[in-house]
C-alpha cells in the first residue's frame, strides 16, 4: 500500500482491508444431495489475478462512476503470502536449492555430478531465469588437496636436498633420495 495515495483519497489502511475481506469471498452456492453423499456447490470467486485484484474496487466517490481501485493505491503482485520465508540473495528475491550429500558419499563426486545436472537444467529454464551456485563445499576440500600434493612435492624436494648436503654428491643422494619419498608417499 501508498501511504501517500491513501491520504490523498482519504481511505485508510482499515478501508482496504474491509474492501479485501467483503469482496473477495468464497462462500458455498448450495448443494446436492444424494442418499449416501452430500456435495457442496463452489462457485469459483472472480479473483484469480493481480489483475482482478487490482481491480477490486476499494471506495466509491461522490460522482457516478467515481471509484477508487486496489491499483490505485497499492502495488498488486503475486508473491510469497509469508515474507519471512522469501528466499534472498544479494537483495533480489530467488528460489533456494540445497543437496545435502549421504553419509557415505564423496563430496566432491556429489557437487561434479550437481554442476553437471545443473547445467542440463539451463536449457530447460524460462526466458529472464539463471541458476547461480551460491555456496559449495567441495571447493574447500578441492583446495585442501591441492595443498597436500604440493605440500608432499615440497617436502619429497626438501629430503632430497638434505641427503644431497649430508652426502655431498649427487651418486651418493639418489638411493637414499628415492626410497624416502617412496616411503613418505606410502605413508
Amino acid at each position: 500500500l501508498d501511504p501517500v495515495k491513501l491520504a490523498a483519497r482519504g481511505l485508510a489502511v482499515a478501508d482496504v482491508e474491509a474492501a479485501l475481506r467483503r469482496e473477495n469471498l468464497e462462500l458455498p452456492a448450495g448443494r446436492i444431495e444424494s442418499v449416501d453423499r452430500e456435495f457442496s456447490v463452489r462457485l469459483e470467486r472472480s479473483y484469480a489475478t493481480a489483475a482482478d485484484f487490482g481491480a477490486l474496487v476499494v471506495a466509491r466517490g461522490a460522482g457516478e462512476g467515481d471509484v477508487v481501485r486496489l491499483a490505485d493505491v497499492a502495488r498488486v503482485e503475486e508473491g510469497s503470502s509469508e515474507r519471512r520465508t522469501w528466499f534472498r540473495g544479494n537483495g533480489e528475491a530467488m528460489v533456494g536449492l540445497g543437496l545435502v550429500k549421504q553419509s557415505t558419499a564423496n563430496t566432491l563426486a556429489v557437487a561434479r555430478l550437481a554442476r553437471a545436472e545443473g547445467e542440463k537444467v539451463k536449457a530447460f529454464l524460462p526466458a529472464g531465469t539463471t541458476l547461480h551456485q551460491s555456496y559449495d563445499s567441495s571447493i574447500f576440500i578441492d583446495g585442501a588437496i591441492d595443498e597436500v600434493w604440493s605440500t608432499l612435492g615440497i617436502a619429497i624436494g626438501l629430503v632430497v636436498a638434505v641427503i644431497f648436503l649430508f652426502r655431498g654428491t649427487f651418486r651418493a643422494t639418489l638411493v637414499p633420495a628415492l626410497t624416502v619419498p617412496i616411503s613418505v608417499v606410502a605413508s
